[in-house]
């Protein structure tokens, strides 16, 4: 993956890992859903142009991981993060490609409740420990994040290290990590999809909203629940901001 986008964005993807993240930005955009691409997994797709203050004629695709038939939840995680991403970028081939969604976040590394993040740096994985020599690095995993410093001041985000795992709560050697590694968000797809659209050639962004604190005395998921809905108004309001920010001349910084 490249530091610099030196293409035209005339495409953008999203994905959100749960439909309740991103719904609300789908039917501000005015995007119609169409079949999924893929008609064996239960992935929804919405696609269109949307009129953009910048005027720019920019196509905005969006997948979510859809949801399980058996247990009727949202198919969360890095599994389904990559099949229904793999699918959209095969078909739909954007030049920009957005993970957004909500995370948790750290009080010992300034964040907050409903702040909104850029994964910068590099982007790890937590609770993949592979103590072999060849293997431990691809464990933890250390995808480059692209740059974008001019986007990340103007749509005023916070830049963080992103880490993920196909986890909810965490347990202590996590913690450790996190500490050792200076993780500002966590979540549960980010890291997965950087190493596939770095593998794809695809400039890719996360922008999270954190509803949780890690190492906060409430637990992770009863603040989860309690800011669920807040956050997300934020994040859509968020994003939307940010795609009138972007230009056709992929201009990020």
């Amino acid at each position: 993956m490249k530091n610099e986008m030196g293409t035209d964005i005339q495409k953008i993807g999203f994905y959100f890992a749960m439909e309740g993240e991103g719904r609300d930005f789908v039917d501000r955009l005015g995007l119609h859903h169409v079949e999924p691409f893929e008609s064996r997994f239960p992935g929804k797709v919405f696609r269109g142009k949307p009129s953009l203050n910048s005027g720019q004629n920019i196509e905005i695709a969006v997948a979510f991981g859809g949801h399980d038939p058996r247990q009727g939840c949202d198919r969360i995680g890095t599994e389904a993060a990559v099949l229904a991403s793999y699918v959209l970028c095969s078909n739909f081939k954007p030049d920009l490609f957005i993970n957004a969604g909500t995370c948790g976040g750290f009080v010992k590394r300034g964040g907050s409740v409903g702040d909104l993040y850029i994964g910068t740096k590099e982007f790890l994985f937590h609770g993949r420990p592979i103590p072999i020599p060849e293997f431990t690095e691809f464990g933890i995993g250390r995808i480059p994040a692209l740059k974008a410093p001019k986007l990340q001041e103007r749509c005023e985000l916070k830049p963080g290290i992103v880490s993920s795992s196909n986890g909810f709560t965490t347990d202590e050697e996590e913690r450790a990590f996190f500490i050792r590694e200076q993780v500002d968000v966590k979540d549960m797809e980010a890291s997965a999809l950087a190493r596939l659209l770095n593998d794809l050639d695809t400039p890719f962004l996360a922008i999270k909203a954190v509803t949780d604190l890690v190492d906060a005395p409430q637990a992770e998921e009863e603040a989860f629940v309690a800011n669920y809905r807040s956050v997300c108004e934020k994040l859509t309001d968020k994003l939307l901001f940010i795609v009138n920010c972007l230009n056709g001349a992929g201009n990020l910084g």
